[in-house]
């Protein structure tokens, strides 16, 4: 297994980070779970972006935590490509949840929710500490070529889970019309291509999220190799 030397300072802030965001995480799945305001309501709510990409974000958060506990006591670092490559895709599914809510979803999420720790933990605090520990707490990741693209990962996965398994069971959510997870995603009620009276129709959506998304994953991406450490930048394999 490939290491390099480990910078224990670092290594300690980091498992303070990721510790915050396993309670932040935790802690907000909660709150949603009593909060009868929040439009993630009813008996779906794991089946929702915002809690997978939450605990994506938590998984990696624990992964990464055993992996530096690790570091530290033998004062090597595994460099281990895959995992790194997912906590990247973790944080920018995070910064979509954290975009989408604040840029689509604020409007629909029902009085007193904006100002609740139910909506801040996992819209804005969660995501901002995630993108923190994944841009300034990962030295070895460099990524080159197309893999910003695997930003994209969990999104598409996910618009494939509710259009492929719970739009066919008929699996029943308490926002909008029930039967999709978020609006823009109701092609019954938008339309695949349609655009009238102000409203743009589902497959504009998708495609104005998936160039907002890959632009992201990129200027994520280009800030950290600028800011990684310049004597050392492995190849991603």
């Amino acid at each position: 297994m490939e290491t390099r030397k480990a910078s224990k300072p670092l290594l300690y802030c980091g498992l303070f980070l990721k510790g915050a965001i396993i309670a932040v995480g935790f802690l907000g799945i909660v709150a949603n779970l009593k909060n009868a305001g929040s439009f993630m309501n009813g008996n779906y709510l794991f089946l929702y972006f915002t809690i997978i990409s939450a605990l994506a974000a938590m998984l990696s958060a624990f992964l990464f935590m055993v992996i530096d506990i690790v570091a530290i006591a033998t004062g090597r670092e595994c460099k281990l490509f895959p995992l790194r490559l997912y906590r990247f895709a973790s944080a920018i599914a995070v910064l979509l949840t954290m975009g989408v809510f604040f840029a689509l979803l604020l409007p629909t999420s029902g009085p007193g929710y904006a100002e609740s720790f139910a909506n801040v933990s996992v819209h804005l605090a969660l995501p901002v500490l995630t993108l923190i520990d994944a841009l300034f707490f990962d030295r070895v990741l460099i990524l080159k070529k197309g893999y910003p693209l695997f930003g994209c990962l969990l999104p598409l996965l996910y618009l494939l889970f509710v259009y492929c398994v719970c739009y066919p069971l008929g699996i029943k959510f308490e926002a909008g019309t029930g039967k999709f997870p978020y609006y823009f995603m109701d092609f019954e009620k938008l339309g695949w291509f349609e655009i009238e009276n102000g409203n743009i129709g589902t497959a504009y959506y998708i495609l104005i999220l998936l160039t907002a998304l890959v632009a992201a994953s990129y200027l994520f991406a280009a800030i950290k190799n600028l800011i990684a450490p310049k004597k050392e930048k492995p190849p991603v394999c």
